[in-house]
């Protein structure tokens, strides 16, 4: 029988958490456990009340209460370095995620690779949009110019969305301003995976001793953990049967406040060496 461990990061919102913990109790049976892994970034108590009410309803969850605000990957890096060890598969992310009812059996059931370290499931927003891969290929010298411009500054930034909007829907420029390669229904090996949720595998775990690379906020996990992959010689791996729904809708999530393209800026040139 195989263990699973669930990792979800949790800062002030209860309602997901729940929706999450209820998609793993109505998990299908089979020939494994699970277990999950609140890790909870929160500095409201009462939204800390909130989560340790969920104890009682759901047995297999626990909570890793953080001192402060430890950021999404850095908190995911504390829940693997204190509770991951001795489970046969790692599954993390997000608090706002809804796993397709035989997501645990399928993986249960899945075969994957020797030297494929991380899975990444397929991810479907709210308004429909499937986030996986986010990258399939490293990126171009072209696509590294077009973020290079697009963190430059704010503004800038914001003209350069405003502009390939109008080129891609005049011109259909979007593979060559920044390609939209997301969604491919095929399992496939891929540079990126949306930071939304992944999959770890115990020898990955084991050969970065349980710690994540990572030395932004918030953000920009994906080129931070492709660049450990392919340091640890392995693969992530695209697995478009492991369904995940995501309630952020996609559509707002591409409208950043200044705050979030602030956070995504510093996580882009720190990881720009990395891609």
């Amino acid at each position: 029988m195989k263990r699973l461990l669930f990792i979800a990061v949790v800062y002030n919102t209860v309602k997901e958490t729940r929706d999450l913990c209820q998609s793993l109790a109505d998990q299908a049976p089979g020939d494994f456990t699970i277990d999950c892994l609140l890790v909870d970034n929160s500095d409201v108590p009462a939204a800390m009340e909130e989560v340790d009410a969920l104890l009682p309803a759901f047995g297999f969850v626990s909570v890793l209460r953080t001192e402060k605000n430890l950021g999404y990957f850095p908190a995911i890096s504390e829940g693997l370095k204190s509770h991951a060890k001795g489970y046969d598969l790692v599954i993390a992310g997000n608090n706002d995620l809804i796993y397709a009812p035989d997501f645990a059996a399928r993986l249960r059931t899945s075969g994957y690779a020797a030297d494929v370290m991380v899975v990444c499931p397929e991810i479907i927003t709210r308004d429909g949009r499937h986030q996986n891969p986010h990258h399939k290929n490293r990126l171009t010298r072209l696509q590294r110019l077009y973020f290079d411009l697009y963190f430059s500054a704010y503004g800038v930034g914001r003209l350069v969305t405003w502009t390939k909007r109008v080129l891609t829907r005049s011109l259909n420029l979007e593979k060559a301003l920044a390609p939209a390669d997301r969604g491919t229904p095929i399992a496939q090996a891929i540079d990126q995976g949306v930071g939304a949720c992944y999959v770890f595998l115990p020898h990955f775990l084991e050969s970065i001793d349980y710690k994540l690379f990572y030395t932004a906020f918030i953000y920009g996990e994906e080129a931070f953990l492709s660049w450990q992959v392919r340091d640890a010689n392995g693969r992530m791996w695209y697995d478009p049967t492991l369904k995940v729904w995501h309630a952020e809708s996609a559509t707002l999530s591409r409208m950043p406040s200044r705050k979030a393209y602030g956070f995504g800026r510093d996580a882009y040139w720190q990881s720009r060496s990395l891609l």
